[in-house]
């Protein structure tokens, strides 16, 4: 589930690399402040959930007695999340939030993607990855990318390659018709 989360603080769908235009995560903001007026409980929520979305950190760390411990000394108010269901919760909501801005994103392309794949091996070799980047011109006329990631697992074989890019591109909205030369890729 984690692994197919990716952000310029945290982990989360498709990373945008905008130029001149608002970054997902100031879509992110923008789609958090309209549901809701900003409480400092709120804020500490978001905070967390930032932590939670960190690379590699293990959500169970929230859950050691002496982090809760450093928490109460910051602040006796801060009440943590005391499972990692909850914790879990907190951390695909924010998976949700961003997948709709970056559906609201890609709604006003105006050009037909190109999308650029690889794959990877993390270091204990147990682990890889599909990263897929979609470059597209927006109706302002300004270039914007998008990155997804998608865990591997079997051999990378074209089929299971196509399949996890199918499902990259269904998660944000688009089909494999909606980019140029999709066809070729296979």
């Amino acid at each position: 589930m984690r692994a197919s989360i990716v952000s310029e603080h945290s982990h989360v769908p498709l990373k945008e690399y905008a130029l001149g235009q608002a970054t997902a995560s100031e879509q992110i903001r923008k789609l958090r402040s309209d549901d809701h007026p900003k409480t400092k409980k709120s804020k500490i929520q978001d905070a967390l959930t930032d932590v939670l979305a960190i690379p590699a950190y293990p959500i169970n760390t929230l859950l050691h007695p002496l982090v809760r411990k450093f928490c109460s000394v910051m602040n006796p108010k801060v009440d943590l999340p005391r499972s990692f269901n909850t914790l879990k919760a907190l951390l695909l909501s924010k998976c949700s939030t961003v997948q709709k801005a970056t559906k609201k994103a890609l709604e006003g392309i105006c050009s037909k993607p190109s999308i650029t794949c690889d794959c990877w091996t993390d270091k204990s070799m147990k682990h890889s990855y599909l990263g897929a980047t979609l470059h597209c011109i927006d109706k302002n006329i300004t270039l914007r990318r998008f990155f997804g990631l998608k865990e591997l697992e079997g051999s990378h074989t074209r089929f299971l390659l196509r399949r996890k890019t199918e499902e990259l591109l269904a998660e944000h909205g688009l089909k494999k018709e909606c980019l140029q030369d999709y066809h070729r890729l296979w």
